[in-house]
């Protein structure tokens, strides 16, 4: 939702900019003259914050509001007067070109890195349009310094200008729905695989995977075992002390097993107080190593048990898949 809100605040500001660019004429008001230009500046941050929490990346909250309180000032030191309209259209071009190339910077390493490099290209396609637009209109303004080159005025750099805003808005708003439909996707294939509570992989997952691992070792790959852990008396927590205390068995147990386990190891909640490790590659006397080290491990586990309750115990049962299996 702060995304949405972020995004939709962007073209709001940029929208409602346009709206008081239409109100320019004399005389000369300072809304419509700077205001929209604010408009237009504050919709960038705000899509740069967006953008930067959607990829999850740390916010530059500070930097961001000295940018634009500084272009406050110096909004309100130029005025909406024709004499410093030059000042003013380099001070907007600027400040936007800026603004892009600080967002780029600070968030398209990080989404390239979670879309890779073909989407994440599609993403900053829009900055590039404007960026090509509004650098194109800085350069015309730093080469005729005399002759204000405002947004208003109608000639054949002003409108491919608009006309870029137009489709760049359209690539921006594709894109932020394709960006939470596979946020949205991803979730709910999340969800579908892995265990609400625990956040370990749910029976079906698990499932999926014993599958392909006995595929694979009936075409001759590696073999595999398997442990099967039941935590004791579990019904005692939830009794004496309420499924709350033992929802809270169950996460800290989880965590530990999966923090316990070898780096190809998988780990699943099967079932409500049962666990499967998937261990590739191991044979049973590997296997029963490891699901001693847990036994013994977890019962000296104090910090799994909520207050008032023992340590928990385990049972584990240990299979190897061998040739007779097949």
């Amino acid at each position: 939702r702060a995304v949405l809100a972020h995004w939709a605040g962007f073209m709001g500001c940029v929208g409602l900019g346009f709206v008081l660019m239409a109100q320019r004429g004399e005389p000369r008001g300072w809304l419509a003259y700077n205001g929209a230009a604010l408009l237009w500046s504050g919709g960038l941050l705000l899509l740069w914050r967006g953008v930067a929490h959607y990829f999850r990346v740390v916010p530059r909250d500070r930097l961001q509001q000295g940018l634009f309180v500084a272009l406050l000032a110096a909004h309100a030191w130029l005025g909406p007067g024709e004499a410093h309209a030059a000042q003013r259209v380099l001070l907007s071009y600027g400040s936007t070109l800026l603004f892009f190339a600080l967002l780029m910077a600070h968030v398209l390493p990080m989404s390239q890195r979670r879309l890779g490099p073909a989407q994440a290209l599609v993403l900053a396609a829009p900055a590039f349009i404007l960026v090509a637009a509004f650098g194109t209109l800085l350069l015309r303004q730093l080469a005729d310094p005399s002759r204000p080159l405002e947004m208003h005025r109608f000639d054949g750099s002003n409108v491919c200008a608009l006309a870029a805003c137009v489709v760049a808005a359209a690539i921006f708003n594709m894109s932020f729905a394709g960006l939470v439909v596979a946020r949205l996707v991803h979730r709910l294939r999340n969800q579908s695989t892995h265990d609400a509570l625990t956040g370990l992989f749910n029976r079906r997952a698990m499932d999926e995977r014993l599958q392909q691992h006995w595929e694979r070792w009936r075409r001759g790959g590696e073999g595999f075992s398997v442990a099967l852990l039941d935590l004791d008396f579990f019904k005692r927590v939830n009794d004496t002390l309420g499924h709350a205390a033992g929802d809270l068995v169950l996460v800290r147990t989880a965590r530990w097993l999966a923090a316990e386990v070898r780096g190809a190891d998988v780990v699943a909640r099967v079932g409500g107080e049962e666990f499967l490790v998937l261990m590739p590659g191991a044979d049973g006397a590997a296997a029963l190593v490891l699901a001693e080290r847990l036994r013994a491990g977890l019962a000296a586990l104090q910090h799994a048990a909520p207050a008032g309750a023992p340590a928990p115990t385990v049972s584990i049962g240990v299979a190897e898949a061998r040739a007779a299996d097949g």
